[in-house]
């Protein structure tokens, strides 16, 4: 998709919803070198 940095929302607020955003992190890393993945947490900002 050439996306440059991804931000895995609405994990682990969803009870029974698989998977894991390191899990989602370490898959990307395999299939997209170069796209940065950037887990939050409740409360946290980022700038874009």
């Amino acid at each position: 998709m050439g996306a440059k940095r991804i931000v895995p929302v609405h994990h682990s607020i969803i009870p029974g919803l698989p998977g894991k955003p390191e899990e989602f992190a370490a898959a990307v890393s395999k299939r997209c070198p170069g796209t940065e993945v950037t887990v939050m947490k409740p409360g946290d900002t980022i700038s874009v």
